[in-house]
């Protein structure tokens, strides 16, 4: 699993961790420094990814308030999670996969180093909503031109891997086509997992 860093963006993995870790499955969380302690604090040892250059990001966040909305949320989407953070990541996560040879790669939907690592290696991967499906689609269209260096595919790959989302399709239509909606069911921590 991979977060791209935040409680925002890791948040929405968590219930995904536990089931597959209470199912008996070995999982790795590859996370930013600023995740670490959290990702111990649940029982696993966290794969630290590089952060971009802390100057690189700054650099953009002097930009965000003296930019209209939108052109903001375009830099941010392609200069911070399309090239910044991937180009810092990738090298890590795809060791990991080379040496780790997971069944699955579960990346929030904001952080494509994974996606990229896992397609290059074969490996399904599925992305796991942090909002909702039309901002995340048009998040994934505005970082299209930095992730595009990675690849002519990767954008396709990313579209067409599994989308998993808690939202109901009343509330949050999904321009996704494997679209796949779940809840969390409470249960006493000693019943097995629902299938």
């Amino acid at each position: 699993m991979s977060s791209a860093g935040g409680s925002g963006h890791f948040g929405p993995l968590v219930p995904s961790i536990h089931a597959l870790a209470g199912r008996g499955d070995e999982v790795l969380i590859a996370v930013p420094a600023v995740l670490a302690e959290r990702v111990a604090s649940m029982g696993h040892l966290p794969l630290l990814v590089d952060d971009p250059p802390a100057e690189e990001v700054a650099a953009i966040w002097d930009q965000m308030p003296l930019l209209p909305k939108r052109e903001a949320s375009a830099l941010f989407n392609r200069e911070v999670f399309g090239r910044l953070n991937t180009e810092a990541r990738l090298p890590v996560i795809e060791r990991a996969l080379d040496e780790w040879r997971p069944d699955l790669v579960l990346h929030e939907a904001a952080e494509y180093a994974s996606a990229i690592a896992a397609t290059r290696a074969g490996v399904p991967h599925a992305q796991v909503a942090i909002g909702q499906a039309g901002v995340e689609a048009g998040s994934l269209d505005l970082a299209a031109p930095a992730l595009a260096v990675h690849g002519q595919s990767v954008v396709r790959e990313i579209r067409r891997s599994p989308y998993l989302t808690r939202l109901p399709a009343s509330l949050d239509p999904s321009p996704y086509q494997d679209t796949r909606r779940f809840r969390e069911v409470l249960i006493e921590p000693s019943a097995p997992l629902p299938d």
